[in-house]
């Protein structure tokens, strides 16, 4: 699941209730086990009006990041998260960091 790219193609499903639907309709349409073992890419992300995305540092993104990771966690998802920010090392980390603070 990529959610940096479904917000960067919808400009929607950018806040912690909109990524609780994302995570209940994988849920309806996969089944509960879905959520537990999730394949996720993520980074701050932009779009132009052809629709060409690029990737971005999280924090020079608008995409919610600090969201995603409340709704991951409170929604017991597990798995991996890819990070494909231009400095991934170092937004891997702050993802890492802000995700055990909760």
């Amino acid at each position: 699941m990529d959610f940096s790219h479904l917000y960067a193609r919808t400009n929607q499903y950018n806040s912690e209730e909109e990524f609780d639907e994302v995570i209940n309709k994988l849920k309806e349409e996969l089944g509960e086990d879905s959520v537990k073992n999730m394949h996720i890419h993520i980074s701050g992300i932009s779009t132009n009006s052809k629709g060409d995305l690029k990737h971005l540092n999280l924090e020079k993104s608008d995409f919610n990041w600090k969201d995603l990771l409340k709704s991951l966690k409170k929604n017991g998802c597990g798995g991996y998260m890819i990070c494909n920010s231009p400095n991934l090392e170092d937004d891997a980390l702050m993802l890492k960091n802000y995700y055990n603070s909760l």
